[in-house]
């Protein structure tokens, strides 16, 4: 049996601290994907209406920049980084907005 040369060592102790890593499917950025719209981790299901159909590439992006999706952090995020800083991203429920609409409505600024 031959014997390994010391670089031959080396190199295994080398590659035994840095394992690959698993690989992943590779999805092409087009495929559609299901994006839940409120995230299972807060209490979504999968009904019709919780979901969205969106390109795997912009699901991927979405939840680098928004983690899970909470509307506070999409709100938060939106705001210090993104749009405009003279406006603010509020994020209700639609049952709040609808008495906010309400009340706006009426008053005449």
């Amino acid at each position: 049996m031959a014997r390994s040369s010391s670089s031959t060592k080396a190199r295994q102790r080398e590659a035994n601290k840095n394992p690959p890593t698993p690989l992943r499917k590779v999805v092409s950025p087009d495929k559609r994907t299901r994006h839940h719209r409120r995230p299972r981790s807060a209490g979504g299901g999968n009904e019709k209406r919780n979901i969205s159909s969106v390109r795997h590439s912009d699901h991927v992006a979405y939840h680098k920049l928004f983690g899970p999706g909470l509307p506070g952090v999409v709100t938060s995020t939106l705001n210090e980084v993104w749009i405009d800083p003279d406006v603010v991203v509020v994020a209700m429920k639609k049952s709040d907005y609808k008495k906010y609409r309400a009340i706006m409505l009426k008053i005449k600024l």
